[in-house]
């Protein structure tokens, strides 16, 4: 499975939802599954406009390997200020923008909090 995150940097902070996943409320990413017709790039922006309403153009990926084997691509995508993520009533989301260092890492994957960890440690 592939799978792209969609990272959305502003003022020095990242967007991060909390939502309702398999019954219980998680934080993580904006993130989604890779259709075979897509580039982790074009999931990452389709899975951020889903999510959050924001549209934008991706930049940077940094591909990695999860515990699985599966391929977790995570996609930084370039979003005017103007622009603000709208909750969607059913997935019952709730957006936050925290600097890398005070992301709350417990709900996220193992290769997500390694993520978070090589962009803490890039001085991101």
């Amino acid at each position: 499975m592939k799978v792209a995150c969609a990272i959305v940097e502003r003022d020095e902070k990242v967007l991060v939802q909390n939502r309702i996943r398999q019954g219980k409320f998680v934080t993580e990413f904006p993130m989604g599954k890779i259709d075979c017709d897509e580039s982790p790039e074009k999931a990452a922006e389709r899975e951020l406009r889903e999510e959050t309403s924001l549209v934008g153009s991706s930049y940077k990926t940094i591909k990695k390997i999860n515990e699985d084997g599966d391929e977790v691509f995570f996609v930084f995508i370039d979003v005017s200020t103007e622009q603000q993520p709208i909750a969607d009533s059913v997935r019952k989301q709730t957006y936050f923008w925290f600097e890398w260092k005070e992301i709350p890492t417990v709900d996220f994957h193992k290769c997500d909090r390694e993520f978070i960890k090589d962009m803490i440690n890039n001085n991101h």
